[in-house]
């Protein structure tokens, strides 16, 4: 069997940029649609690839991954965890 593979997780921050869930990394694409990065997810603090990512009201990302309770917080332009908040 193999892991599922492909897009799992996206968000659209409000400058046109958007962070994409892929596999076992997060890739980075500008508001032209370039790809800017491509940052494995154990590099940035997580603990496995987001299963949901979204743009919290203060700009944050918020990050949840499949199996780990919590919620990641990552900053907006570098995908790094800046903090966890675990229910």
């Amino acid at each position: 069997r193999v892991a599922i593979q492909g897009p799992s997780a996206l968000a659209a921050l409000p400058d046109g940029a958007v962070w994409l869930g892929v596999d076992e990394a997060l890739w980075r694409f500008d508001a032209q649609g370039r790809r800017t990065a491509r940052l494995p997810v154990a590099s940035l603090g997580l603990p496995g690839p987001p299963a949901n990512l979204v743009v919290y009201p203060d700009g944050r990302l918020v990050a949840t991954v499949r199996g780990v309770p919590g919620l990641f917080f990552l900053d907006p332009a570098t995908a790094l965890r800046t903090s966890v908040l675990v229910p």
